[in-house]
């Protein structure tokens, strides 16, 4: 089961079912249902409840494997591959529905690009017209350029090709990630595959990398894997979010994983989560999951100081329900309060200890019986949220505070 943002469209039915229990006043119950909904609803609409398909924009030369590119990141065929030589340019979009991971994606493939670029290098009227009909149409969130290694060596006015279109283009092109597929041809026969067991291949293919790097003139980078750079490089442009190295050909594919989570990073907040489902990819799902756990501690740090309804159950105990049903949600559970009663029944004392000490120390503050840093409140949410995230992703229960340290060192560097 994935998230279906249909769940998430009435969050006051899910906060009263959450907290309503807990506070005996009907009238305060729905004051701390109003509070949270307020604080949560921006953040959690971008993600789900304004969640749209992800639109990418593909283009290369022929050959640069641009149909299995969409095919490895669906994690399916649908886009065919074979041989097409355009003289003019023209696209083919596709859109990819995931029925049961309440998903769909939006991909273009521009064919005949720089086919269309006679040898001089002038672009023809056309087709920037063609692009820029293709950009207003389908308004893309990334593009995608995919080159061969060969292709890259010698096509260095691709390179100016693209950079003339987005010198054309009113308001320049979209956000682009460079795809540098076909490196097995790198490999000599007999070489070990892949190339994090092979230190030449590794070796050929940064250097590629580097080559890409400096035809684009990009002064500023950073590994993507500082442990093994041949898996790409991050630029610091706001044109170009950088080069990665894939292999396509067949399964298992060779880094797609990474450029996924490239675009997880660079698409926006509303376009990430039918990226992230239809690939079924459990560590960007985990990331959404880490990201609300952040935000929850983060706003809860500053409650105390503004309100409790009732001094016995403080809002903050609405926001320690929400966190664990939202982190139930995205590893695949229904959002209701049945994952929060069974997180906190299967898991150990130590979870309900965390949950009413937060409350007791909320309380104390404003009463002015607890003096300390309001912070340990902060702390203590994320500790439930990482516990959270363990139980619902691996099934394990680990004592939230075991996450102490974790936290101290994420918010203060502890």
């Amino acid at each position: 089961m994935a998230v279906n943002p249909d769940q998430y469209e009435d969050l006051s039915d899910l906060f009263k079912d959450l907290i309503d229990p807990s506070i005996g006043s009907k009238e305060d119950a729905e004051t701390v249902v109003e509070y949270c909904e307020d604080l949560l609803i921006d953040d959690v609409s971008e993600i789900i409840l304004e969640s749209r398909s992800p639109k990418l924009y593909v283009f290369g030369r022929s050959g640069a494997g641009k149909s299995s590119l969409i095919n490895a990141l669906a994690n399916r065929q649908v886009a065919d591959v074979g041989a097409f030589e355009p003289t003019t340019v023209s696209s083919s979009a596709y859109e990819i529905p995931f029925p049961d991971r309440n998903a769909t994606w939006e991909v273009v493939d521009s064919r005949g690009l720089f086919e269309s670029v006679p040898a001089d290098g002038e672009i023809p009227v056309e087709t920037v017209e063609k692009l820029e009909a293709d950009l207003v149409e389908h308004n893309p969130d990334i593009l995608l350029h995919v080159m061969t290694p060969e292709q890259v060596r010698a096509g260095k006015d691709d390179f100016h090709v693209v950079e003339k279109l987005d010198n054309s283009i009113i308001g320049g092109l979209p956000p682009r990630v460079m795809c540098l597929n076909k490196v097995d041809t790198f490999l000599t026969p007999g070489g070990d595959w892949p190339p994090g067991r092979n230190t030449t291949l590794q070796q050929q293919i940064t250097e590629m990398l580097a080559l890409v790097t400096n035809i684009l003139s990009v002064s500023d980078y950073c590994e993507y894997d500082e442990d093994e750079p041949a898996r790409g490089r991050i630029y610091d442009s706001d044109e170009i979010i950088g080069a990665f190295p894939t292999y396509l050909k067949e399964e298992p594919y060779w880094n797609i994983t990474t450029l996924a989570e490239i675009f997880c990073e660079y698409l926006p907040d509303e376009a990430v989560l039918q990226f992230a489902q239809a690939q079924r990819r459990e560590r960007i799902m985990r990331r959404l999951a880490r990201k609300q756990t952040i935000a929850v501690a983060n706003a809860v740090n500053h409650i105390p100081r503004k309100l409790i309804v009732n001094p016995n159950v403080p809002i903050v105990t609405g926001f320690e329900s929400y966190l664990i049903a939202l982190i139930a949600s995205f590893s695949g559970r229904e959002l209701s309060a049945d994952a929060v009663d069974e997180f906190i029944d299967t898991g150990s004392m130590s979870v309900r200890n965390m949950l009413s000490t937060t409350s007791r120390v909320a309380v104390d503050t404003l009463t002015g019986v607890f003096k300390e840093d309001v912070s340990y409140i902060r702390n203590n949410m994320y500790c439930v949220g990482r516990a959270a995230e363990v139980y619902f992703f691996d099934d394990e229960v680990v004592e939230p505070e075991e996450f102490m340290s974790e936290a101290k060192a994420y918010f203060t560097g502890e």
